[in-house]
């Protein structure tokens, strides 16, 4: 009966230690998430304020451009009108003929990148093909090439009479504009 007794004293004093030392990890477990998810707020706040005070303006008009807050954002949507309205001046800007844009339906490319793609059929001389890459890489949205093609017009030379016109080509072209869509969690 006695060595009953001790038994069942050391499987209690066991339980007790079980329970309290379950109690505590979990405290300590909930207390590390916490601050898991403080430090990654106050991270935030850090490069924002890094940014800020080197005066890299380039770098943080990147991200007010390109980063969506939400999956609604005005960033993530097909056919946005300020993008098109500053892709028509960037081509009305450079002299560039604008023969037919269409925007695609918008992909998500890796876990946090949207990528709405938009065909833009041009006519236009090599040099101002080449003004248009360079400005499109100097824009504020992240926009990627995806494709593009050149539409020779050699065949065409002999019923051209306007030596400007042999200089204009036709040109196929895929654009991306890239949202950086911010990490949930």
């Amino acid at each position: 009966m006695k060595r009953n007794i001790i038994l069942f004293s050391i499987f209690f004093i066991f339980l007790l230690g079980s329970y309290f030392q379950h109690s505590l990890m979990n405290s300590k477990l909930d207390k590390l998430l916490d601050l898991k998810a403080e430090q990654k707020k106050v991270n935030e706040k850090f490069i924002s304020a890094d940014l800020l005070s080197k005066n890299l303006n380039r770098v943080l008009d990147l991200f007010n451009e390109n980063l969506a807050l939400t999956a609604n954002d005005s960033k993530n949507d097909e056919a946005s009108m300020p993008f098109l309205d500053n892709l028509t001046d960037l081509f009305v800007s450079l002299g560039i003929e604008v023969i037919d844009i269409k925007p695609v339906s918008k992909e998500k490319r890796g876990s946090k990148n949207t990528y709405i793609p938009y065909k833009l059929e041009l006519r236009c001389t090599f040099q101002e093909f080449a003004n248009l890459v360079n400005d499109l890489e100097k824009n504020d949205r992240l926009i990627v090439i995806d494709e593009f093609r050149f539409f020779s017009n050699a065949q065409k030379l002999s019923k051209m009479k306007d030596p400007e016109s042999v200089m204009n080509h036709k040109v196929s072209l895929v654009i991306s504009a890239v949202t950086l869509n911010k990490a949930r969690g």
